[in-house]
């Protein structure tokens, strides 16, 4: 395995995966570290002329609120969509997904920035919102709130003023409530998770 780095949870992951996925059972895989990924580690893997992304979930994530299996989900969703990877593979209990690598560049703030970037972006996130509904739910109020409790568990400490700030949070989400029921939604629009193929983002 070339470029494998002197990891053991990524030799192990890869064991497993050619285990169970006949197309690196016996390729030369050639592994290639990935920028980015806060709460995961990303490798492009070269197997028998195909590319592909391997992402190993980081441990810990579920106190941020990831829940891996509607991650998988909704990568499936996109996929159908087609503004999202191929998923090749998923397995929880070794916490993997594999799927096709698109060439691509990652888009920059600028870039992302552009009126005409802008409108690209726009109508894949009408694709996304007008698809079929994603498992779970996401609302940044219950997470902000989730994130003081666990913080606060684990004795974190926080600015005089931010108590305040719960309130002033308290008072947006009663002036939302009763709105448009919830629709599938990106939710994370930084620029660094759209990749532009030069056809579509």
């Amino acid at each position: 395995m070339k470029g494998l780095p002197h990891d053991k949870s990524v030799e192990s992951c890869l064991a497993k995966l050619r285990e169970h996925f006949p197309a690196w059972q016996d390729a030369e895989l050639e592994l290639q570290p990935l920028e980015g990924g806060i709460t995961n580690k990303n490798f492009r893997v070269e197997a028998g002329g195909v590319s592909y992304v391997l992402r190993l979930f980081g441990s810990g994530s579920e106190l941020l609120g990831i829940n891996r299996d509607h991650e998988h989900t909704c990568s499936e969703i996109a996929d159908r969509l087609g503004v999202g990877a191929e998923v090749v593979y998923y397995d929880p209990a070794v916490g993997l997904l594999v799927t096709r690598f698109i060439e691509g560049a990652v888009l920059s703030p600028e870039t992302a920035s552009r009126p005409e970037v802008i409108a690209r972006i726009a109508e894949i996130l009408r694709v996304v919102h007008g698809g079929p509904d994603f498992p779970g739910s996401f609302s940044p109020f219950e997470m902000a709130r989730a994130y003081h409790r666990r913080a606060s568990e684990r004795h974190g400490d926080f600015p005089e003023r931010f108590r305040p700030c719960f309130a002033v949070m308290e008072r947006v989400e009663s002036a939302l409530a009763g709105g448009p029921p919830p629709r599938p939604c990106h939710n994370d629009l930084l620029a660094g998770n759209f990749l532009d193929d030069g056809r579509n983002i």
